[in-house]
């Protein structure tokens, strides 16, 4: 059975301070766990969000060419909804909070997670330095999942970005207790 994470490794990168799951979740990050031995539950969340496509993508410094390592970990956004699964390893997600400060959440082994359309994020290997998981896709969304990195001048105007801030950043300047994000304000 899928179960919402609620031992997630995640940190403010500027302060090591630790984010919930919950502070994610406000910045439209979602986390389960699924058991790597549980196809049925696996089967069932792609079903949950639409996805009838999966495709495998492996990141590891031996088997991955540099450019495409740089390329991902330049800070960038898509388009659609990103959702994985790992399959083995570990790595970074980083994601922007409404402060443009950045959050850590340490991706590991039988994660499933989505990432939102337009959030500005990057990724990178972890000490482990091998990632490897299942992209989960449907004919709407690209398997190659063009990014917009945030250097380009039109990546801030995209309908994609402009979508991002109004459901979950604009929302949050009304969720700030001391500062940072609260479920319960």
């Amino acid at each position: 059975m899928a179960r919402v994470l609620t031992d997630v490794k995640a940190w403010y990168l500027d302060t090591m301070e630790p984010v919930s799951i919950e502070q994610l979740e406000l910045l439209g990050i979602q986390a389960w766990h699924i058991d790597h031995n549980d196809s049925e539950s696996l089967n069932n969340m792609c079903k949950k969000f639409h996805v009838d496509k999966r495709s495998q993508v492996i990141i590891s410094k031996k088997e991955t060419p540099d450019m495409f390592l740089k390329q991902l970990t330049a800070e960038h956004l898509h388009e659609n909804d990103e959702l994985r699964y790992v399959t083995e390893g570990s790595g970074y997600l980083d994601v922007r909070d409404s402060e443009d400060r950045w959050i850590r959440y340490h991706m590991q082994t039988e994660h499933f997670s989505i990432v939102p359309t337009g959030i500005y994020h990057r990724f990178l290997l972890d000490e482990n330095v091998h990632f490897k998981a299942l992209r989960l896709f449907n004919d709407q969304m690209s398997p190659t999942r063009k990014a917009f990195h945030r250097d380009e001048e039109s990546t801030d105007e995209l309908p994609a970005r402009t979508y991002y801030i109004q459901k979950y950043l604009n929302p949050l300047k009304n969720k700030k207790v001391n500062g940072k994000l609260s479920s319960t304000a």
